[in-house]
């Protein structure tokens, strides 16, 4: 079934789309730091220069 296939593609490409949300976003100003924070969970908060 191509359906299986679609899905583990769509997953990848929501999981790529988060992934570049949140180095857009970890350029970090103080307004953008929070809704980084909101959007993913970053542990790596060094990432964060303010």
């Amino acid at each position: 079934m191509a359906g299986d296939g679609e899905e583990v593609s769509l997953e990848r490409s929501t999981q790529n789309a988060r992934y570049t949300l949140h180095t857009m976003i970890c350029s970090c100003t103080e307004r953008s730091h929070t809704l980084h924070t909101m959007i993913c969970s970053c542990t790596e908060k060094s990432h964060c220069t303010q």
